[in-house]
């Protein structure tokens, strides 16, 4: 897969979500391309959870952005199945390669382990953002 053809496959994917959710489900992307390298290495070796990490960010845009994307996605339910279609591991692997690279090699290095951080982590950032993943 190219970069270009990344960039499309991602636009594509928030062309099918309502323009009034768009923002919010691009707070996740952003999320995936903020994941430093030394987070995943603790995550794993550590154990930290998503929710650890969550309350670790302080304030910040990052934060702010999931707080905003919470409560949206708290009154209108309907789009949580978008989210929940978007938050996959294909996409976030493919997000990681092309916009976060230093990242997306640790995942890579950790075999099975990096795959159920990442895996993980998404059903974690979903369970922040109030989205049901069972």
């Amino acid at each position: 897969m190219t970069p270009k053809l990344y960039e499309h496959l991602k636009q594509q994917r928030l062309q099918q979500v309502n323009p009034i959710a768009r923002s919010h489900v691009n707070t996740y992307f952003e999320w995936l391309k903020s994941i430093k390298p030394e987070e995943v290495v603790d995550a794993i070796e550590k154990g930290t959870t998503p929710e650890q990490a969550y309350k670790a960010l302080g304030i910040s845009p990052i934060r702010l952005g999931i707080a905003a994307a919470r409560g949206f996605l708290k009154v209108a339910k309907k789009y949580q199945d978008q989210l929940r279609e978007i938050a996959n591991m294909d996409l976030a692997l493919l997000t990681l390669r092309f916009e976060n690279p230093r990242t997306y090699t640790i995942v890579k290095q950790y075999g099975p382990r990096g795959t159920q951080f990442l895996n993980t982590w998404i059903k974690g950032s979903l369970a922040i953002l109030g989205v049901k993943t069972d």
